[in-house]
């Protein structure tokens, strides 16, 4: 029995070596990663990590890709690129919440825009597009606002969205009646950054929402201070 304990002992301390050489390999190469991210212009270095440098996205009906957004088309305020879709299904007909980049946006040239479907496929681009950009100068989210969620109840869309002001990410709410024109919070941020020294220091941003009986849930990423460590964090209201 001892020689068995021991010879299981053995393996044990085989096995730990192995997984503590495979985290430090992730490690490396997840800081790899996050230095890639946050390398290429023009985007803001903190939104890299959340964008799909896409013109398209496709979705598999059948065995055939198929085109659901129009291709970019140069000067459009959304010539540049499109990203960061949020789609909601409402009254028999798909809702898209876009981010769309052009230089010749303000400043850091990424809006929200809106686009309708019957089917997912097929989008019809609101005329009126952008229906969000970024808050007043001197505002915690005067550089941009984007990287959102929506969810409608009682026929008032509520958005979720990331804001910034070219220091900290934090996340504002809205709300609208008819789709286009947003009615932004008094009293954002609705969640903050934390304190100084916390996982979530430096940002708290791409909110993810559902409503689970009579409570909101939210996943959202937060960044300590330098964007060294970004990672997921939970908040509820009610």
């Amino acid at each position: 029995m001892l020689s068995k304990d021991r010879t299981d002992l053995g393996r044990w301390a085989g096995l730990a070596v192995v997984l503590i050489f495979l985290a430090f390999c992730m490690v490396l190469l997840g800081g790899q990663a996050v230095a890639a991210r946050t390398a290429s212009p023009p985007n803001p270095p903190a939104l890299q990590q959340a964008l799909v440098s896409s013109s398209l996205a496709t979705a598999s009906l059948g065995d055939a890709p198929h085109r659901v957004s129009s291709p970019l088309a140069a000067g459009d305020w959304d010539g540049n690129n499109i990203a960061w879709p949020r789609v909601i299904s409402d009254s028999g007909e798909y809702h898209m919440w876009y981010l769309g980049y052009s230089p010749a946006n303000p400043r850091w040239g990424w809006v929200v825009g809106l686009a309708t479907s019957d089917e997912g496929i097929t989008w019809t681009k609101h005329a009126g597009n952008p229906v969000l950009g970024p808050g007043d100068e001197g505002d915690w989210d005067d550089q941009i606002r984007g990287a959102h969620t929506v969810l409608v109840e009682g026929g008032v869309y509520k958005m979720w969205y990331s804001g910034s002001d070219g220091d900290f990410w934090q996340t504002g709410y809205a709300t609208s009646t008819n789709r286009i024109d947003w009615n932004i919070y008094a009293a954002n941020p609705v969640l903050a950054v934390g304190g100084a020294g916390s996982w979530d220091e430096r940002a708290a941003r791409m909110p993810s929402v559902i409503k689970d009986g009579g409570q909101y849930k939210m996943w959202y990423g937060g960044c300590n201070d330098g964007h060294t460590l970004c990672s997921i964090g939970y908040a509820t209201s009610t």
